[in-house]
């Protein structure tokens, strides 16, 4: 799991690691956290030499980048539009997962004898749907059309014994 450093601008800002923590708890993954935006080329460079020595064949890596910056991120990991990567994100986008995937070809000609090599990449940008008010409509608390009082999530976990994780 890597994760942009929080240095990146004058302000800190843990986001990117706020948004893996709990994965990289929940499997005992550490997050690296030595990259910062002016940093893309070499992690880009860092992650592509582990997929063509296949360090990463099978494998999943999860990176979690400043969102107006994953399309210079994609472009260094040579996925572009032809590959399924835009050129760009929408600014208020911070729902969409992007995923870029590599696959060894070995294509053997029988006619020719000769053997062809080759990387394919594949990308794509999906939306995650994800919605934070999900939990309180599905227990009433934004009914279709609105609601006269305030939340019930509370009292209605208590009475189902329902388990909160912070």
């Amino acid at each position: 799991i890597y994760a942009l450093n929080k240095g990146r601008t004058k302000k800190l800002n843990f986001r990117e690691v706020e948004t893996v923590r709990a994965i990289a708890d929940k499997f005992q993954v550490p997050i690296v956290r030595d990259y910062t935006t002016a940093d893309t080329k070499a992690l880009s460079k860092h992650l592509l030499n582990q997929v063509l020595e296949g360090d990463m064949c099978g494998k999943l890596v999860l990176v979690s980048w400043k969102h107006s910056d994953i399309p210079r991120l994609a472009q260094h990991l040579g996925c572009g539009p032809l590959e399924g990567c835009p050129f760009d994100y929408k600014g208020k986008d911070f729902d969409s997962t992007w995923q870029i995937r590599y696959v060894f070809t070995d294509f053997y000609n029988s006619k020719t004898g000769q053997s062809h090599k080759k990387w394919n990449i594949f990308g794509s940008v999906q939306p995650e749907n994800f919605d934070p008010l999900a939990f309180s409509k599905s227990v009433g608390d934004y009914p279709p059309g609105g609601a006269t009082s305030g939340s019930t999530w509370a009292q209605w976990g208590q009475d189902q014994n329902f388990v909160f994780y912070g």
